[in-house]
């Protein structure tokens, strides 16, 4: 095989990992922190992730016949982007509401769905999200990603090269 083969053949390769659909999982509330993971979910498309979203991305054709309840809407909705996403990723950060992330992330254990849990670290070595996850995390020989308080751009970019590493 001669190198403008083996040239094509990774090309081929990356484009079949940034056609990949990656959800984030987060906390929608305060609207700081949704703004946030708005930033991620944008960086990553830049970076060619072109089918990353958040749940509130996907239009209503996406998912299936959903209950007229909106509360129950809210979980079907999730949980249909946990079953049909190739990778998702679930981000605590220290200011926000985390049952939803919680609920999900316990779903995609319970269902065996693709994720990679990050989680928001301050100056002090404190870990946003709770002991709970992080002692399910090690029940299962998994670990969860860490990233500094409050940035964005390092979130990103371990998101990222965590993305590359997970489908390669």
């Amino acid at each position: 095989m001669n190198s403008h083969n083996l040239n094509e053949n990774s090309t081929e390769s990356m484009d079949h990992i940034f056609n990949k659909t990656i959800t984030i999982y987060c906390s929608y509330y305060p609207k700081t922190t949704l703004k946030r993971m708005e930033k991620v979910r944008d960086c990553l498309i830049k970076r060619k992730f072109k089918n990353t979203k958040l749940v509130k991305d996907y239009r209503g054709r996406f998912f299936p016949s959903l209950s007229k309840d909106p509360e129950v809407r809210i979980i079907q909705r999730s949980r249909h982007c946990l079953k049909v996403s190739d990778l998702n990723l679930i981000i605590f950060t220290f200011v926000g509401i985390d049952s939803g992330i919680t609920t999900e992330f316990h779903y995609s254990i319970q269902k065996k769905f693709n994720f990679l849990l990050y989680c928001e670290e301050d100056e002090e070595g404190n870990i946003a999200g709770s002991s709970l996850i992080r002692g399910r995390l090690k029940e299962l020989s998994k670990s969860f990603i860490r990233f500094s308080k409050e940035d964005d751009e390092e979130l990103c970019d371990l998101a990222y090269h965590r993305i590359l590493d997970f489908f390669m």
